[in-house]
């Protein structure tokens, strides 16, 4: 397991992803773009993916609402670029990466 200190938001971002990519296939589609922002629990990564989703969380092996997704541990949230371990600066980075993830994904097009 990698030290969350020492790992990029670039890092953290793709681990995320593949974590999203083999629950959630074709996640990275229905994410706004424009609305994405990892300081927001509606309209984070999670928050836009299972907003219509109850059931969501249970893809994830998790018996528990979007709050306990990660069992509470923040850690691994934090690991996998859900959560920023900084404040603002952390949140910004992780907003930047995700949307340049999805948009090298979806060919540069919004």
């Amino acid at each position: 397991m990698s030290d969350v200190a020492t790992d990029t938001s670039e890092t953290r971002v793709a681990r995320g992803a593949a974590l999203l990519d083999e629950k959630l296939p074709g996640w990275d589609r229905r994410i706004d773009l424009d609305n994405l922002h990892l300081g927001s629990k509606c309209d984070c990564v999670l928050g836009q993916e299972f907003a219509n989703d109850a059931l969501g969380p249970l893809r994830f092996g998790y018996d528990v609402g979007l709050v306990e997704l990660f069992n509470g541990d923040e850690a691994e949230a934090t690991r996998c670029g859900f959560l920023a371990e900084r404040s603002d600066d952390g949140v910004e980075l992780l907003t930047a990466e995700w949307k340049r993830l999805i948009l090298a994904r979806r060919g540069g097009a919004s």
